[in-house]
Parts: C-alpha cells; structure tokens; sequence
C-alpha cells in the first residue's frame, strides 16, 4: 500500500511540474514580437506570463500558401514522421538555457530547466501553443531563440528585457496554498442519474 501511494505522490509531482500553478494568478510580461519569418512562415510570440517559479509563453505560427498545409504539428513542437518541428530555445543569465527539444523532459531532474509545449489550437495557416518554462530565468537579458530550417528559418534570436523577473514574480498572487501532495483517490464518484430509468438501469453499479 505504502508503495502505490508513494507511486501516486509522485505522479501528482512529476504532474505540477509540468503544469503552471493552479492556484496563482501570474504577473502578465510586456512581451511580444515576430521572432522569426520565412517567406510564407511566420513565428511569433504574443504573450507571457510570470508565475511564481515559472514562465508561459504563447507562441504563435503563421503560414500563407502551400506553406499554411501541414503545420500543425511541427509548429506545435512536436516533431513529425521525418524529424521537421519548429525549435524553440531560451537562454538567459547565468548560464540559463532551455530547448523544446528533449524526447522525455519529464524523465529530467527537476532542476534541469524544460521548455515543454501544452495546449493550443488554430486552424488553415494558424497555430497556436502555450509552452511551459520551467524554472524561470534569473534575472537579466533574455533571448528567445528560434530556427526551422526546412520552413526556410535560420537560427534567429530576440532579446527581451528579463531584469524585473525576480521583482515581478513576488508580485504573482496565490489564490491559496497549494494542497498537500497526498494523492487523490483514484476511484471518481458516482454520477448522478435520474432515478427509476434506463441509465438508472444500466449504468454500472446501477
């Protein structure tokens, strides 16, 4: 028993590690730029928010003719059948450095700094994703870094102004505290069905 619970803690860790806090409202950050752009593609970034201990980035690709087909999921960082994905980086003080890149960023000890892609969405010519940056920088210059060689990109970066990163980051609001890591019951609770009909009938356990 002690080792699925410790099992458990554990998935509930590697889970919050991979996720922006919950439970804090992030400090929105005065950056936005076109970090990169081919002739018919184009990469943007059109937000960030500071939390606590880390960083979200929206990142946004935009492609016009044959090259609005089959950007998805190369634009989304994850690399497709041959290998093609948008390479996303960011560097700052002290030596800071993160890719998109990593096959496993979850398998990494968690003082290694990750750039993981989460959800977005888009349509014909347009993609959107939220990336995940976690720890966030220290404070001083930081450049986003950007290449897709097969979508006509060279390896370009862009400097942005990261040295009110640690005062911004006090300034983040917690909602409240973080619930302790015990882990939640796996089993959910029964749904609620109306009473004396079919799915009173047939649902299981019904």
């Amino acid at each position: 028993m002690g080792d699925e619970k410790d099992f458990r803690r554990e998935q509930v860790r590697r889970q919050r590690l991979m996720s922006a806090p919950a439970n804090e409202v992030p400090v929105r950050l005065p950056w936005s730029a076109v970090l990169a752009r081919g002739e018919d593609v184009a990469v943007l970034l059109v937000g960030a928010r500071l939390y606590s201990t880390c960083m979200q980035l929206d990142i946004h690709v935009r492609g016009r003719g044959g090259a609005a087909f089959d950007l998805h999921m190369a634009a989304s960082g994850r690399p497709d059948a041959n290998g093609d994905v948008l390479c996303l980086g960011l560097s700052g003080a002290e030596g800071f450095a993160a890719t998109n890149l990593s096959r496993s960023p979850s398998a990494q000890p968690d003082e290694v700094p990750k750039l993981t892609p989460g959800g977005g969405g888009g349509g014909f010519g347009a993609v959107a994703t939220t990336y995940l940056l976690r720890p966030s920088p220290p404070a001083g210059p930081v450049t986003l870094w950007c290449a897709w060689p097969v979508r006509g990109i060279e390896e370009t970066g862009v400097e942005f102004d990261g040295s009110r990163l640690v005062e911004l980051a006090e300034q983040v609001e917690v909602l409240w505290p973080l619930e302790d890591e015990t882990p939640w019951s796996m089993t959910p609770p029964a749904p609620n069905v109306p009473p004396g009909g079919w799915f009173a009938t047939h649902a299981p356990g019904g």
